[in-house]
């Protein structure tokens, strides 16, 4: 029978290293196992409130005004009195715009003071005004996320707006408010659809306008002679320049008139007579300037003692043909055209007399001294 060999010194030796040396990185693991493991817990329950804090989150503290509406209005409006027919316990104040017809009625009344009543426990008005903040910020906030336009209603055009889309269709400026009547203003705009409503009267009206663009629009060579008047406004200063008219010039007025068709036109300026029929100023001589797209086409003097003498004794006739010096004829082509009457201004300086003149003469009709004036001015045609 054979024995195994027995291990030499060498060989046990050998082996009691690798089992010395594999302990000892067992225990090297093990000790950084375990001392990780420590630093872990160790942060884990360093503080154990900072745990306690992540793991159940505490509820916010009271607002300020909850505290307020709860002591000082809920005692009152609450589901069991209902004082006013409302009731407040039961509304969210941290969903303001949520009731928000309920808290703009809170808001006027805490604005206005009236809440809480006169007699009752009540805050500062500092306290107040923080609360009615809070609502109105809630609630203006809420509101620019979701804006509300409104309703769109039944829209017509106002005259403006009527005479405005004509020009653009056609080309043609027409007078609308010699067509059609004012319109209904509201809150200082006369646009507003509510108001802008359609009678029968008014719907005849926009036939007979439409009726009398439509012709121009369209033109006949057939057309008729016709007169169209243009009076300076009573309340208008003709002491200074006019906008619209030439520099140099004083007082009349400027005209933007549509020519329904080529033609020969008759432009007649009238001066402007007192309450017996005396032209003004004729004192001293004057000249009277009429333009036709900024373009001369008549300058015409008048005044004098001869004038003045001839307009006191013979008041009518005389002023008359005075006023025959300025009428004029001249070829237009068809098509809205600018005519302007004026008087070239003398001097701009200021008078040294006592008495100065008015600014507005005409609310003086007896003195017969003074500047003259344009009244009004014609056009006739096409011929």
């Amino acid at each position: 029978m054979r024995h195994a060999p027995r291990p030499s010194a060498e060989s046990l030796a050998t082996k009691a290293e690798s089992r010395l040396l594999g302990g000892h990185r067992l225990r090297k693991g093990l000790f950084g196992f375990l001392a990780g493991l420590t630093l872990l817990l160790s942060g884990a329950t360093d503080d154990p409130r900072a745990a306690g804090s992540q793991s159940a989150p505490s509820l916010p503290a009271a607002s300020p005004e909850k505290a307020v509406l709860d002591k000082y209005c809920v005692t009152c409006h609450n589901q069991r009195t209902r004082t006013g027919g409302l009731s407040l316990d039961t509304l969210n104040l941290a969903n303001v715009p949520e009731d928000a017809a309920v808290w703009e009625k809170v808001v006027r009344k805490v604005r206005g003071g009236m809440m809480p009543p006169v007699g009752m426990p009540r805050p500062d008005r500092a306290t107040l005004d923080q609360l009615a903040s809070h609502l109105e910020t809630s609630i203006d906030a809420a509101a620019l996320k979701v804006p509300t336009t409104g309703r769109r209603v039944l829209h017509r055009l106002n005259r403006s707006e009527y005479g405005n889309a004509v020009r653009d269709l056609f080309a043609l400026e027409v007078d609308v408010t010699s067509l059609l009547p004012p319109d209904e203003e509201a809150y200082g705009f006369d646009n507003i659809a509510d108001v802008l409503g359609v009678s029968p009267s008014l719907m005849e009206r926009y036939l007979s306008a439409a009726w009398k663009i439509s012709s121009q629009v369209v033109g006949s060579v057939k057309i008729t002679p016709s007169l169209e008047t243009f009076r300076v406004r009573g309340d208008l200063s003709q002491h200074d320049h006019v906008e619209g008219l030439p520099i140099g010039t004083r007082g009349g007025l400027v005209v933007r008139h549509n020519f329904p068709v080529d033609g020969e036109y008759v432009i007649s300026p009238k001066l402007y007579r007192e309450t017996v029929n005396i032209i003004r100023g004729l004192e001293t001589p004057h000249d009277l300037e009429v333009t036709f797209d900024g373009e001369r086409v008549l300058l015409a003097r008048f005044g004098g003692a001869e004038d003045e003498i001839a307009n006191y004794l013979n008041p009518t006739p005389a002023g008359d043909e005075i006023d025959k010096r300025f009428q004029i004829r001249i070829p237009v082509k068809a098509g809205p055209h600018s005519l302007g009457v004026a008087f070239l201004k003398k001097s701009s300086a200021t008078t040294l007399e006592l008495l100065q003149p008015f600014q507005r003469e005409r609310i003086d009709p007896i003195t017969p001294v003074g500047i003259p004036e344009v009244d009004k001015v014609t056009i006739e045609g096409p011929f």
